[in-house]
């Protein structure tokens, strides 16, 4: 079994612990004797740190998508061991062909080293073999077999051998749908959401529920995103109007719907095909759930967003996606390299009074740009996600009472916007917040491996 050596607790932390178990009747402070703290620091120092990795239906893919380049997908050599570990969630499905569809595939189209195993795995399967090779005892459970844990017995107590539970239901996008099973009885999202709520209290869940909540109720999360430009970063943002049953759909807006992932409920102006004519053909999984309009960012549209990978509050890297096909609402490129040069503010100011801004390519800007410009366009970017994201953390740990699962890993959708009546002034602005563990992590990059290591070094001091 792997163990996970605890630093120990500090002469202060130490002190504390005495007093909390000093009688107050006695001048002795400290009933426990040195040698007993001696021995449970002792134990403390071999304690094995348990996960429990629970993949999420979502994440699960086709074979032929998975091996074909899949986004959510990786290459990996797996150990004889790593690969017998994931024997539990192969099937996590019960698909009657677990080998066509699933989390992990082994490969054959490359040659095999000895002992090792050629996979494509879903990349949060492969965080959890990451956490496993950082010495973490990382047990997997499949989808079902949680869920009759979660509804046969006192699941707080069957999970309590756990330090972490990675993986569940994610609040943040369609979690209502059909393929979640068992979330499309009346109620079962609440008493599934009763029951995470109650393990929360004595085990820590990646991401936190609560949290994917709030993110997955977009609405909440763009009222934060307002406060934060407006308090903290001095930046624009596209104004959002909650949309009441009943009333004028705006056909010159972008139409969203809170809890749902993948713009699967996200109408753009001129899409005539889903454009809505009447407030019947806005269904909703549940009356909780709103519709929102934002006014259209045309320089999103146009130039596309970065979309940036934090882990432990550091930015990982950062890459550049854009439309390939402005008839296809739904449909973006990857560009699978890392963006390295940002414009400055001023630049991007000067390009949007000039008019040569929707022309630009952000993701490239010149080369021969002197080193003070090139320097202070990377200051600003990474300046403006530092404090917006520190300050979502601040805002989500008000709310949810503990420590933010932001602060462990976030992925950031930053446009540009052009704020009006302010001499065409560009500044950043937040478009999606992604933290489940459906937001991609290496977005498709093969050549280096940035994430990992340092995920299981991040959760290290998370946990």
């Amino acid at each position: 079994m792997s163990k996970r050596t605890l630093s120990l607790s500090s002469s202060r932390t130490t002190a504390r612990k005495r007093q909390e178990f000093a009688s107050p009747d006695s001048e002795e402070t400290n009933l426990c004797t040195e040698e007993a703290e001696a021995a449970v620091e002792s134990m403390l120092a071999v304690l094995p740190q348990k996960l429990l990795y629970v993949p999420d239906r979502w994440g699960a893919s086709k074979r032929v998508d998975a091996v074909d380049r899949h986004t959510s997908f990786r290459r990996a050599k797996l150990t004889v061991k790593e690969w017998k570990a994931l024997d539990p969630v192969k099937n996590s499905l019960h698909n009657p062909d677990p080998d066509e569809w699933g989390h992990v595939f082994q490969v054959t189209d490359e040659a095999e080293e000895e002992n090792r195993v050629n996979v494509v795995i879903h990349e949060w399967l492969l965080v959890a073999i990451y956490l496993s090779r950082a010495s973490f005892d990382v047990e997997y459970m499949d989808w079902h077999d949680f869920m009759e844990e979660i509804e046969q017995t006192e699941s707080s107590d069957v999970f309590s051998k756990y330090v972490c539970i990675l993986g569940g239901v994610d609040f943040s996008t369609d979690y209502l749908d059909p393929q979640y099973g068992g979330m499309t009885e009346q109620g079962a999202d609440n008493y599934y959401i009763g029951k995470m709520r109650k393990i929360s209290r004595k085990v820590r869940i990646f991401p936190d529920p609560e949290q994917l909540l709030r993110i997955g109720n977009k609405w909440d999360l763009i009222r934060s995103l307002d406060e934060i430009a407006r308090k903290f970063t001095r930046s624009g943002r596209p104004i959002t109007t909650r949309l009441e049953h009943g009333g004028h759909l705006p056909t010159d807006q972008v139409i969203k719907r809170t809890h749902s992932g993948t713009s699967n409920s996200v109408i753009m102006p001129g899409d005539l095909h889903n454009r809505p004519h009447s407030w019947e053909e806005l269904e909703t999984p549940s009356s909780s759930m709103i519709w929102f309009s934002q006014t259209l960012v045309d320089t999103l549209w146009n130039q596309g967003e970065w979309r940036v990978v934090v882990v432990g509050g550091s930015v990982k890297y950062v890459v550049h996606t854009l439309k390939t096909d402005t008839n296809d609402y739904n449909r973006w490129e990857w560009y699978p390299t890392f963006v390295t040069d940002f414009y400055t503010l001023q630049e991007l100011s000067y390009m949007a009074e000039t008019g040569s801004l929707a022309s630009a390519t952000l993701s490239e800007p010149p080369g021969d740009r002197p080193a003070d410009v090139r320097s202070q366009g990377v200051e600003e970017f990474r300046s403006f996600v530092s404090k917006t994201l520190d300050e979502l953390a601040k805002d989500e740990e008000r709310h949810i009472g503990r420590k933010s699962s932001l602060r462990l890993f976030c992925r950031l959708d930053i446009g540009i916007i052009v704020s009006p009546g302010t001499n065409n002034a560009v500044t950043y602005f937040v478009n999606e917040v992604g933290a489940s563990m459906n937001a991609s992590l290496w977005n498709g990059l093969e050549a280096v491996d940035p994430v990992g290591p340092s995920f299981a070094e991040a959760f290290s001091k998370w946990i």
